[in-house]
């Protein structure tokens, strides 16, 4: 199924509101001393703001290891560019 226009920018927009969200939370689990739970927050925050850009991008991905797969992608061509 494709996604309109509006449909792309409204997941995208909550996917990134999602990867905020997650990133707000960091500073607090720390404090507890909570540090997987930390770096849980930290890779979902970042897991979500991908999946954001994946679908911004017109990509689709359905797991973790396909999204994260895309990401190396994009790290590779900034890196050679």
């Amino acid at each position: 199924m494709k996604l309109t226009d509006i449909e792309r920018k409204t997941i995208v927009g909550l996917e990134y509101e999602k990867s905020l969200s997650f990133l707000k939370q960091i500073d607090d689990i720390a404090a507890m001393n909570f540090w997987d739970t930390a770096a849980n927050r930290m890779y979902y925050a970042i897991f979500h703001a991908v999946l954001a850009l994946l679908i911004k991008d017109g990509y689709k991905a359905s797991t973790h290891k396909g999204t994260m797969s895309y990401m190396s992608r994009q790290r590779k061509k900034c890196v050679h560019s």
